[in-house]
C-alpha cells in the first residue's frame, strides 16, 4: 500500500465528512446567506445560534486543514497522465482551501467577540458589520472559486485520462460550474442562478471529496 494513496484517500474521506457536518450545523442554525445582511438581524442571529455556528465553522477550518493532503494525494494520482492539470488542482485546491478557512476562522473567531462588544458598544458592531461581511465573502469568494476551478480541471482529468472512475470525473466537472457560478452571479441580474446552484454545489463537492477519497485509498491497495 502506497502510503501517500492511503492517507490521502483518509484524508479525503474525512474532507467529505467534516463539510458535510459544517453544512448540516449551518443548516440546525437556520442560516441563510441574507441573514447576515441587516446589522442588526445578524447580530441578534448570531448571538441565538453562536454555539450552532462555532460548531460548524470549527469543522469548516479543521476540514480546510486535512483536506491538503487529500489535494497533494489527488494532484500526485493525476500527475503522470495529466501533468499541467495535475500542478494546477494542486495550487488551486491549497489556494481556495486556504480561504475557506479564513471565512471559517474569522466566523469561529469573530462572533464572540463581535456579540460580547455588541452587550456595551451595539451600535459599533452595527457599524463595522458590513466590512467584516465583505471581508468574509472576499475570502469566501476566493475559495469558492478557486475549489471551483479544482473540481473542475480533476473531474476533466479523470474523465479524459481515464484516471479513477469516469462517474467521480463528472461529478466533480459539475461541481465545479456549479461553484463558480455561485461565485460569479453574486450581485448580478443572474444571482438566481447562484441561490439555485448554492446547495447543489456543497452535496456535489462532498460526494466528490468522499468518492475520491474512497477510490484513492483503493488505488494504495
Amino acid at each position: 500500500m502506497k502510503p501517500l494513496n492511503k492517507y490521502a484517500g483518509m484524508a479525503g474521506i474525512l474532507t467529505g465528512a467534516l463539510l458535510l457536518l459544517e453544512f448540516a450545523f449551518f443548516m440546525a442554525s437556520g442560516f441563510t446567506p441574507d441573514k447576515v445582511l441587516d446589522p442588526a438581524q445578524a447580530i441578534a442571529f448570531v448571538q441565538n445560534e453562536e454555539i450552532l455556528l462555532r460548531i460548524a465553522t470549527f469543522f469548516g477550518f479543521t476540514g480546510a486543514i486535512i483536506s491538503i493532503p487529500y489535494i497533494a494525494g489527488l494532484a500526485a494520482k493525476l500527475q503522470a497522465k495529466s501533468p499541467t492539470r495535475a500542478t494546477t488542482v494542486l495550487y488551486f485546491g491549497i489556494l481556495g482551501s486556504v480561504g475557506h478557512s479564513l471565512v471559517a476562522l474569522s466566523f469561529y473567531l469573530g462572533f464572540p467577540a463581535l456579540t460580547t462588544i455588541s452587550a456595551s458598544h451595539l451600535a459599533a458592531v452595527e457599524n463595522s458589520w458590513s466590512a467584516f461581511v465583505a471581508i468574509t465573502n472576499a475570502f469566501q469568494g476566493l475559495g469558492n472559486l478557486l475549489l471551483g476551478l479544482m473540481l473542475c480541471l480533476a473531474g476533466s482529468a479523470i474523465i479524459a485520462k481515464g484516471e479513477l472512475v469516469k462517474g467521480l470525473g463528472w461529478v466533480g466537472v459539475i461541481a465545479g460550474i456549479a461553484a463558480i457560478l455561485g461565485v460569479i452571479t453574486t450581485a448580478t441580474p443572474l444571482s438566481l442562478i447562484g441561490y439555485m446552484v448554492y446547495f447543489p454545489s456543497i452535496i456535489l463537492a462532498i460526494i466528490f471529496d468522499i468518492w475520491a477519497g474512497i477510490a484513492l485509498w483503493r488505488v494504495a491497495e
